[in-house]
């Protein structure tokens, strides 16, 4: 059977202007906190492939911390996937 893990729209690093500074990185974490839950799933399952649709990022052009702790999660995944 081929097992595939699908999420969509996780659009990291959200931009809340409404949102106090404080609040506006709790709730930039909580994002980021659900896609690592989804790469903890993957590492763990193990499935054929892993798609991703809709909007990665909120906006076009997201702060570099969030793009490093993705590029580093997809690093973690990838090497794990191959050490089966």
């Amino acid at each position: 059977m081929f097992r595939i893990v699908h999420t969509a729209d996780l659009h990291l690093d959200p931009d809340y202007a409404y949102l106090p500074y404080n609040k506006l990185e709790e709730r930039r974490f909580d994002f980021l906190n659900a896609f690592d839950q989804i790469i903890d799933f993957c590492i763990e399952e193990k499935p054929d492939a892993f798609l991703i649709s809709g909007d990665f990022y909120d906006k076009i052009l997201p702060r570099n911390d969030p793009r490093v702790h993705v590029i580093e999660r997809f690093k973690e995944l990838n090497l794990k996937s191959k050490n089966t």
